[in-house]
């Protein structure tokens, strides 16, 4: 099965990117998850609205189409809100960044 990530090089660059300046903002892909939380309630529990993920977007700096790698991570949920799955991110630290752990206090995204 074939996907836009197998098709589009400047997506895979945009993912690639935007995942190494989350891990250089923040350290690991789990403490940038659990600082991500601290922002709920978004949508659904363990979600980023466009907004939010504009925020970590201009927090770490990363200068490509934030809404079009929004587009490429998100799916609606049961009332048809567009949402981005932290999961989507790293399934990994999505699920242990449900458990109490370090976080960034001095992230305040806007």
């Amino acid at each position: 099965q074939i996907s836009l990530f197998d098709l589009d090089l400047s997506l895979r660059s945009s993912i690639a990117d935007f995942k190494s300046r989350l891990l250089a903002r923040f350290g690991t892909m789990d403490r940038a998850l659990r600082t991500i939380r601290k922002f709920e309630p978004p949508p659904p529990p363990g979600g980023m609205s466009l907004a939010l993920f504009h925020g970590v977007c201009l927090e770490i700096g990363f200068q490509g189409n934030s809404k079009r790698l929004f587009a490429y991570y998100s799916e609606l949920d049961q009332d048809g809100v567009r949402f981005l799955p932290l999961a989507r991110i790293d399934r990994k630290a999505a699920s242990s960044s449900i458990n109490p752990g370090p976080i960034d206090e001095k992230c305040v995204l806007s």
